[in-house]
């Protein structure tokens, strides 16, 4: 679940909506407590967020979605690498 916030936050930054947009630039521009809690709940690295929040946005909409698709596509890739190597 929190990694569909962080997908969110990020894809909001590709909104075509202004006011969105700004309110999810806000939120990734800097690494506060509250991205910290939402990124570790993720699983997710806060530095790695704010990179391609920063990416995202110099890319803008059209181009930003694909890149978007790709990352969430590898990040889901890496958990379910690791799902059943439990090596005891």
């Amino acid at each position: 679940m929190w990694q569909a916030v962080v997908y969110q936050a990020l894809r909001d930054t590709l909104s075509y909506d202004q006011r969105v947009r700004d309110e999810a630039l806000s939120f990734l521009h800097h690494q506060t407590v509250d991205l910290n809690m939402v990124c570790d709940m993720a699983s997710v690295i806060p530095r790695k967020v704010l990179d391609a929040a920063k990416y995202l946005e110099e890319l803008g909409p059209r181009e930003g979605v694909v890149y978007l698709g790709q990352l969430f596509q590898n990040t889901r890739d890496e958990v379910t690498s690791h799902e059943g190597n439990n090596q005891d």
